[in-house]
């Protein structure tokens, strides 16, 4: 579980490539490819660039996504998000001017991203 007012920045002029793996909340400004997880609160903000497969506990995006997106509570996309990639979360709540392109499987949100691959099979 996330400790409270803990949070990791990934800065606009920050590039991170490969898997990155948090246990606090996280706020994403600039680009990271491969994979991102965190057990807490994810941000992307208006000028991040995700091409990155996410989980999180929930998560509030503004810039792009392109990569599948297993939120365990709540997902807001807020004006010019822009997602690629399947969805899979409890709650999505889409703000005017969100793009999304890409399945959505709202409820409960299974254990594992390998219990999606096969519930797809």
């Amino acid at each position: 579980m996330a400790k409270p007012n803990n949070m990791t920045i990934i800065a606009e002029d920050v590039r991170i490539e490969g898997e990155f793996v948090a246990e606090s909340d996280l706020q994403v400004d600039g680009s990271v490819q491969g994979v991102l997880k965190t057990a807490g609160d994810l941000q992307v903000g208006s000028t991040a660039n995700v091409k990155a497969d996410v989980s999180a506990k929930n998560a509030t995006i503004s810039g792009t996504v392109d990569g599948n997106l297993l939120i365990d509570g709540r997902l807001e996309l807020r004006e010019g998000a822009k997602i690629s990639g399947d969805i899979v979360c409890e709650i999505l709540a889409v703000g005017t001017g969100a793009q999304m392109n890409g399945t959505i499987r709202m409820g409960a949100v299974p254990v594992s991203a390998a219990e999606v691959e096969s519930d797809e099979e």
